[in-house]
């Protein structure tokens, strides 16, 4: 396998690890649970390109399968929050000038 680097940022619990472990081992074990630190971009930064150079970036939207779960619906309800549309991805990746939306 060819080695690769990547800068992998996202919320807490979105899947990260889960991401890394299933591209590194060519398979899905379920949930994973690690402490992966803390990393912060300066406040306001939504330039990635300045931290990472030419590097591409790929907007990657885990956890897609649960946005018709009724749990985690009613989870976000609760927060007045929804889960994020295929077209709303498509818009971010445009907008941060990703490769698209995986």
């Amino acid at each position: 396998m060819q080695a690769v680097k990547c800068v992998v940022v996202g919320d807490g619990d979105v899947g990260k690890t889960c991401l890394l472990m299933s591209y590194s081992e060519n398979a899905f074990r379920g949930r994973v649970h690690a402490h992966t630190g803390t990393m912060s971009w300066p406040s306001g930064t939504q330039n990635y390109s300045t931290h990472c150079g030419n590097a591409p970036i790929i907007l990657v939207g885990t956890k897609s399968d649960l946005r018709t779960d009724p749990d985690k619906l009613k989870e976000l309800e609760r927060f007045g929050q929804k889960p994020v549309s295929t077209e709303e991805g498509r818009r971010l990746a445009h907008e941060i000038r990703g490769r698209g939306l995986h």
